[in-house]
């Protein structure tokens, strides 16, 4: 299964121990490990806090690698403000520290770390492998139906999130759709930006396949891509190929499941924009609707009465 960006391509999990920073960085109260991932702009390194001996990962971005000034200054704003908000939702990463170094030419963010593929929170740090759903797709092939109910379900109500506070993430994919302790979160947020910065999506930067390029840059992009996920996960399919579900239909999956996956990708993704969700709180809806025993394994009431209450204060 192909998944790669066309500008900046999503962290590569299991990268050598020994590859070296770009350039001398100080990263304050943690150690770090090794690189876990890498991109056009920056790498992410698995760390470990001085303070607490918890693993996180730490993504560097740096100036000289980013095309323009303005990217650079597009990209550190969108952390910035998804920062604001990464608590809000089961189903962001949890950004736990911004450090900026203008001098020295990079900036970096602490965040949540991912599961390991094989052993879930149980972190080994020679071995670890980020668990993210490309992973566990390559790794097990198609999940069940109702096991993509539940995952795009707490994605999409995490994008629902994002678009009503005015933003975007453009390069929504598998590989950036990690597992924190066995919950989806949506993960790689260096694209997220303003809906209404049209100044920001001037240049088309995403990934084939799920990329719709009149609706980038625009809610319904991530919307777009979200049904390509969706496919993805059911079928094993590259993106690219939908909507071929002929090699599925032969499978354990009922012809009803086959029939409601269609319906929820093709609206998603309908070649006519004007017959695709308008938001993405109708994607969610129809989500749940996949899961034929309603689960809460990843959502948890404390967080989700939490954030009631930092909304309605």
């Amino acid at each position: 299964m192909s998944d790669t960006s066309i500008i900046r391509p999503s962290p590569t999990a299991g990268a050598p121990a020994s590859a070296p920073l770009a350039t001398a960085v100080t990263i304050t109260d943690y150690v770090l490990i090794r690189m876990i991932g890498g991109g056009a702009f920056g790498e992410v390194w698995l760390a470990q806090s001085r303070a607490t001996g918890r693993y996180r990962a730490v993504k560097i971005v740096y100036k000289e690698r980013v095309p323009t000034a303005h990217s650079y200054e597009t990209e550190f704003a969108g952390l910035k403000r998804f920062e604001e908000i990464s608590r809000e939702s089961l189903g962001f990463v949890d950004i736990l520290h911004i450090s900026r170094h203008d001098e020295a030419g990079y900036f970096y963010y602490v965040m949540e770390l991912a599961d390991d593929l094989e052993n879930g929170p149980r972190i080994h740090p020679e071995t670890y492998t980020c668990k993210s759903l490309a992973a566990l797709l390559k790794a097990q092939g198609p999940l069940s139906v109702s096991e993509c109910g539940r995952i795009l379900a707490v994605v999409a109500e995490a994008v629902a999130d994002l678009h009503r506070h005015n933003l975007v993430h453009r390069d929504i994919k598998p590989g950036n759709i990690v597992f924190v302790r066995g919950s989806p979160k949506l993960a790689d947020i260096g694209l997220v930006s303003e809906a209404s910065d049209a100044a920001a999506f001037t240049s088309i930067i995403g990934t084939p396949g799920y990329l719709d390029e009149a609706s980038h840059g625009k809610p319904g992009g991530d919307i777009y891509a979200l049904g390509k996920i969706l496919y993805v996960m059911a079928t094993g399919h590259n993106a690219c190929d939908w909507p071929d579900w002929a090699r599925t239909a032969g499978a354990s999956m009922k012809s009803s499941e086959l029939a409601e996956l269609s319906r929820i990708t093709s609206r998603a993704c309908h070649p006519d924009r004007a017959r695709r969700y308008t938001s993405a709180d109708q994607l969610l809806a129809d989500a749940r609707e996949l899961i034929a025993c309603p689960s809460q394994r990843f959502y948890h009431p404390w967080r989700r009465f939490a954030r009631l209450i930092s909304r309605h204060g």
